[in-house]
């Protein structure tokens, strides 16, 4: 409809377009609980989200999701019938009503609650990256932690059961994934009750192969420098890679190329130069997060 303004009940200005939009509604939140760190992506549920999608008027900009009195977050319009914001952080209040306005005045009225709880805190993760296939054990240091017989991981959307060890470290075995990449990484003691989801991020990494290594000799004394060659090599940082000898021996590497490293041999004499075990061979590995070998 079109708007125009006059002084003089004659003239007119020139002539905006006005939009009416039918109102939009809430059905549900999904999730309708997350931590009181804040970091929950909720998506809501419900009706005429994007009613001007077809005209010229866009007003994502104007479209915001307000967590009672916690106040107001930027809501991404999905389609009309999803909307998606992420919950502010809330260290006192534990139910707040969720609304959406998309003219950034008007809200809704439907009083769906979004419920904090106290949830697990994450301190350190060890190791952080496992390759795809799975397997690895993972260490998780922090607080909140209970013996509850519910302990839970969540790598992405896989939930695994997880294991207490005591109250500042659980344990948790990744689930094997179909590509490389990172995905969130949380914990929970209770039901549905998980760390937020910023708080982490787990690195899958394709499993790295030996194809060759030159040169295959080298004297006692050690130190030889060694190339091996290969594929799915990478350097996550953090002094994570490392050329294992006899599954026990750790030695600095350095990752040239994703399919070329570079490492030392280790010594077999002793301070008195004597090669006292008569070690005549050792197997070499790899390993990107210093717990899991390459075959």
């Amino acid at each position: 409809m079109p708007v125009a303004v006059t002084l003089n009940d004659q003239q007119l200005s020139n002539k905006i377009d006005y939009w009416y939009y039918e109102f939009p509604s809430i059905f549900m939140l999904d999730p309708n609980r997350g931590p009181d760190t804040g970091g929950t992506h909720v998506l809501l549920k419900g009706n005429n989200f994007d009613p001007l999608y077809r005209g010229p008027v866009k007003n994502y900009n104007d479209t915001f999701c307000r967590f009672g009195a916690l106040g107001v977050v930027p809501a991404k319009v999905l389609n009309s019938t999803k909307v998606v914001c992420v919950s502010p952080p809330s260290f006192v209040l534990r139910e707040v009503v969720v609304e959406v306005t998309l003219n950034n005045q008007e809200w809704t009225q439907d009083n769906n609650v979004f419920t904090y709880y106290k949830p697990p805190f994450l301190f350190d993760v060890e190791p952080l990256m496992g390759p795809i296939e799975g397997g690895t054990r993972v260490h998780v240091h922090g607080s909140n932690f209970e013996d509850t017989g519910t302990v839970r991981c969540k790598f992405g959307e896989t939930i695994v059961p997880g294991q207490y060890e005591n109250m500042n470290e659980l344990l948790c075995v990744s689930p094997p994934t179909k590509k490389p990449g990172y995905v969130p990484f949380q914990v929970s003691v209770r039901e549905d009750e998980f760390s937020s989801e910023e708080m982490a991020q787990y690195l899958y990494y394709a499993t790295p192969v030996i194809e060759s290594v030159e040169p295959t000799c080298g004297p006692e004394r050690g130190y030889t420098h060694i190339i091996i060659r290969g594929k799915n090599f990478i350097d996550p940082g953090f002094d994570e890679v490392f050329c294992v000898f006899n599954k026990t021996i750790f030695m600095n590497t350095t990752v040239f190329e994703p399919d070329r490293i570079e490492c030392s041999s280790p010594p077999v004499l002793n301070d008195h130069g004597v090669n006292e075990k008569n070690v005549r061979l050792y197997d070499i590995a790899i390993t990107l997060n210093k717990k899991d070998l390459t075959d």
